[in-house]
């Protein structure tokens, strides 16, 4: 009988369908958290155009994932795919839902929290993620709806969460109670590239950066579930544990070249400020992530979080 190996992934923001303005969560117009959570849940609820979240996701970082029940099975692996949705909760890829538009990375209009410190134990995310773990989530068959649950339904079963550091914000009590609760911690793994700064995991969190894309190839965005299909290529010959996959990454990482290093001019506060505001003024939908990357293109240097808040600062001054 093959392992059980579930593999949580972040979702994505790309749809093959139009989301309708309802679904999206800066129509939602509540003020407390918890009215605007069950504001959403009651509409994701009543709408009917649904479709199975396999068909309804795009792009390549979802195109990666999809290719994980297979390979898994060509490796000796049952994979069990699931997805960690702002809008939804905990689903499978499996599950019908409606096109919505919901997330948990901030400066993006429909992002759960408006907030631009991300860190572990966050908890406006965490508390959001409590709220749609609470409810049924689409369907009638009662699936696990935490990584908790998950663990109970199958306590020997391999857990590899998948995401960006947001996201595991938003996981973070979720995943320490998971840690409580488990039996063999070897059975618990986190891929996230770049992340260092969550100490309350860092027995579970792989040796993993941006080092990787030279042998795991394309973008940074695609980065982490690319990692994760790399391990599942070699899983029948490491095995899925944590340990194995420290040793494995470990050792890749030592073979990999150094990061390239960019000179980039260093720009003050009103610099910054007078570059977003043209930006905006040009394009006033423009969205964070993609004006950093051409701000930075441009042979500009800003930290993420002070560009952040000018950007923050800025829309929400325009309106």
């Amino acid at each position: 009988m093959k392992d059980l190996l579930n593999i949580v992934v972040s979702c994505t923001k790309r749809k093959n369908q139009p989301v309708p303005a309802r679904l999206m969560l800066r129509s939602v117009k509540k003020v407390s958290l918890d009215d605007r959570c069950t504001d959403w849940i009651e509409r994701l609820s009543s709408n009917e155009n649904k479709t199975p979240a396999s068909n309804l996701y795009s792009g390549d970082h979802w195109k990666v994932a999809q290719s994980f029940k297979a390979l898994g099975e060509q490796k000796g692996y049952k994979v069990k795919l699931w997805v960690c949705s702002a809008g939804y909760g905990l689903i499978t890829s499996e599950c019908t839902i409606s096109p919505y538009s919901a997330t948990f990375s901030p400066n993006n209009p429909d992002s759960v929290s408006k907030k631009i410190n991300v860190g572990f134990s966050n908890n406006e995310l965490c508390l959001w993620w409590e709220k749609l773990s609470n409810w049924q989530g689409p369907g009638t068959n009662h699936l696990p709806r935490t990584l908790e649950d998950l663990n109970s339904e199958n306590p020997k079963a391999f857990i590899w969460v998948v995401a960006s550091n947001e996201y595991l914000s938003s996981l973070s009590t979720d995943i320490l109670n998971l840690t409580k609760s488990i039996k063999n911690s070897e059975r618990f793994s986190i891929f996230s590239a770049g992340t260092n700064t969550f100490p309350e995991v860092a027995s579970h969190l792989l040796p993993l950066d941006a080092r990787l894309q030279n042998l795991v190839g394309g973008t940074m965005g695609s980065l982490n579930v690319r990692i994760a299909r790399n391990a599942l290529e070699s899983v029948n010959k490491t095995g899925a544990s944590f340990v194995a996959l420290k040793n494995r990454f470990d050792k890749l990482l030592q073979q990999q070249p150094p990061l390239k290093s960019y000179n980039r001019k260093i720009m003050t506060d009103d610099e910054v400020k007078n570059y977003i505001q043209k930006n905006i003024r040009a394009n006033p939908s423009i969205n964070f992530s993609p004006l950093l990357r051409t701000f930075r293109d441009n042979g500009f240097a800003c930290e993420y979080k002070r560009f952040a808040k000018i950007f923050s600062q800025l829309k929400e001054t325009n309106g």
